[in-house]
């Protein structure tokens, strides 16, 4: 079981996320893609007294307790009451907690949704993820907020990742007071990676809300993007919005260090009511590093498949976040979710051998405590 202590330097005006365990120079990280609360969610939670979400995640919890850091795009506010879903998000603080429960280290923030219920909403969202010591970027309270989680710089023994996260915009509402929201600008991102590398991390990771909705192939300004972020000095870049799986590209960037950069373009829904077309799943990218005297080395890389079961029980609907890699072939779902799940699953393994680029998908080996490539099982 991972252990996560935050510390606040008083020598830096930015906090340090720690994971202390046993292990040495070694971090494993998992990113999960759009955490929706649609209204049919927010009903389904419902239990006659309070929100309960403790069967959303709990098929996933072997595997995010496996890593060091799970980090996910929050894609709704906790504004509190009266609760909404599509399209000015607002869920209970019980979903939370549920990802807290659920061992979800850090959510980052700024998406289209950020400012669905005003600044009071952007606000009270920071402070119940404060309340829980859930880690987050990508939107801040004030200056002073934004000076401790931007980057976020989170470590583990030796090794130290850097964490920036931008959106495309907020649905044309704008920030105003002090609140700030980090939105896509070449400028403001090549000075904040300037800033990054002053804290000296080992890597930088962007957490991009970018791209076309639908859409299963990144457009010219992803690319573009990613290729501008590259080059000033990003190594590793997540995307969300799409709502469905974008490809996974591997690339060399310093043949002298054997150095590589990882666009996972978009992760698709993690959770959600969607139910379109290749929505109703998503990837969680997994990257594995190990740091030695010749500095930070990728040592595993990949991604793994998940489903959301909308199961019908007792005239009443479940939202279950099935690890596909070990229900695919179970014959507990009904014959039309087995149907679903398996369209879902064959069409996005084709797309995906189709179009990444040295990204292969992994599953998690409960009985061994270990990450494998799909094609060992």
């Amino acid at each position: 079981m991972k252990k996560i202590l935050v510390l606040f330097l008083a020598l830096f005006s930015f906090s340090i996320l720690y994971c202390q365990d046993d292990k040495s120079e070694n971090i494993k990280l998992i990113f999960i893609g759009d955490i929706m609360q649609h209204t049919p969610q927010i009903n389904s939670a419902w239990n006659g007294k309070n929100y309960d979400y403790s069967e959303n995640f709990k098929y996933l919890l072997p595997l995010f307790n496996y890593a060091d850091f799970v980090i996910g795009n929050l894609e709704t506010t906790f504004n509190g009451a009266p609760y909404t879903g599509y399209p000015a998000f607002s869920a209970p603080d019980d979903l939370a907690g549920a990802l807290k429960r659920a061992s979800v280290d850090i959510l980052v923030t700024a998406n289209n949704h950020s400012l669905d219920k005003g600044i009071n909403g952007l606000i009270r969202t920071i402070n119940v993820l404060d309340s829980l010591y859930i880690n987050h970027t990508g939107t801040f309270k004030n200056k002073i907020d934004f000076q401790k989680n931007h980057p976020l710089i989170i470590q583990k023994d030796d090794i130290r990742l850097a964490i920036l996260n931008y959106t495309y915009g907020t649905n044309a509402l704008l920030p105003t007071s002090s609140i700030i929201i980090n939105l896509i600008d070449t400028n403001e991102i090549k000075d904040d990676l300037l800033l990054a590398k002053s804290y000296n991390p080992d890597g930088i990771i962007i957490y991009f809300h970018w791209g076309e909705e639908y859409q299963r192939l990144p457009n010219n300004y992803q690319k573009t993007l990613a290729e501008f972020c590259i080059k000033n000095g990003a190594h590793y870049i997540i995307g969300s919005h799409p709502h469905v799986i974008q490809p996974m590209i591997k690339s060399i960037i310093d043949t002298v260090k054997n150095l590589e950069s990882i666009v996972y373009y978009s992760l698709g829904n993690f959770i959600s009511n969607q139910r379109w077309i290749h929505t109703d799943g998503g990837a969680i990218a997994y990257l594995e590093f190990t740091k030695n005297k010749d500095g930070l080395q990728l040592s595993q890389a990949g991604y793994l498949l998940s489903w959301t079961w909308k199961k019908l029980e007792n005239n009443r609907y479940k939202y279950i976040n099935l690890p596909a890699w070990k229900y695919d072939k179970l014959a507990n779902l009904y014959p039309e979710d087995m149907s679903a799940m398996k369209f879902f699953l064959d069409s996005t393994r084709v797309h995906l051998n189709k179009y990444n680029v040295g990204i292969q998908e992994l599953y998690f080996d409960e009985v061994q405590n270990v990450i494998k490539s799909i094609n060992m099982k």
